[in-house]
C-alpha cells in the first residue's frame, strides 16, 4: 500500500524506499535537507504512540511534504494529545518549507499524527514526512502556572 508508514524513509510509488528530504527555511533561504530519522507516509494516515505519563516533558519534530516526491502535493498535518487537537498545520503544499513543531507532553499518554489530503493535489503526490521526532525526558516535573494569591 502506497501510504503505509515507513521508518527512516518513504516509499516511492509504494515500493522503493528513498531518503526523507524536506524543504527547510534556514538563514532566510529555503533549501533541501535530508533527514536520517523520521517517518514517511501517505495521506489518510494516522499513527499513534503510547507514552508513559510524567516521563517526557516535550516533543519536537519537523513536518512537511517530501521535497521532490511531494512537490505537487497538498496536505494538512494534525497532532492530537490524548485525543485533543494540539497542532493543525492548515494546508501545506509541496512549495512550502517544512514546519518545526514543539509541544509540551508532560501528562500526555497518547500522541497521534494525522495526515489528510487537501486542495487539488494530484493523486499519488502526497508524500508526507515527519522528520527528527524527539521526546525530551523530563529532568523534573514542570512548574504549573499558578496566579499570585493574596
Amino acid at each position: 500500500f502506497f501510504g503505509y508508514p515507513t521508518t527512516n524513509g518513504i516509499l516511492k510509488n509504494g515500493a522503493e524506499k528513498v531518503p526523507l528530504v524536506l524543504r527547510v527555511m534556514e538563514n532566510g533561504a529555503v533549501s533541501e535537507r535530508t533527514f536520517a530519522r523520521g517517518l514517511g507516509l501517505g495521506t489518510h494516515s494516522r499513527v499513534t504512540y503510547a507514552l508513559p505519563a510524567k516521563t517526557f516533558d516535550r516533543f519536537e519534530c519537523r513536518v512537511g511534504l517530501h521535497a521532490t516526491l511531494g512537490a505537487e502535493g497538498s496536505v494538512a498535518f494534525r497532532i492530537y494529545a490524548d485525543g485533543e487537537a494540539v497542532f493543525d498545520s492548515g494546508v501545506m503544499t509541496g512549495a512550502d518549507a517544512s514546519r518545526k513543531i514543539s509541544l509540551p507532553v508532560w501528562r500526555v499518554r497518547e500522541l497521534s499524527f494525522d495526515v489528510e489530503a487537501r486542495g487539488t493535489s494530484a493523486p499519488g503526490k502526497n508524500y508526507a514526512v515527519i522528520a527528527e521526532p524527539v521526546l525530551f525526558k523530563a529532568k523534573s516535573p514542570p512548574v504549573p502556572d499558578i496566579p499570585n494569591v493574596k
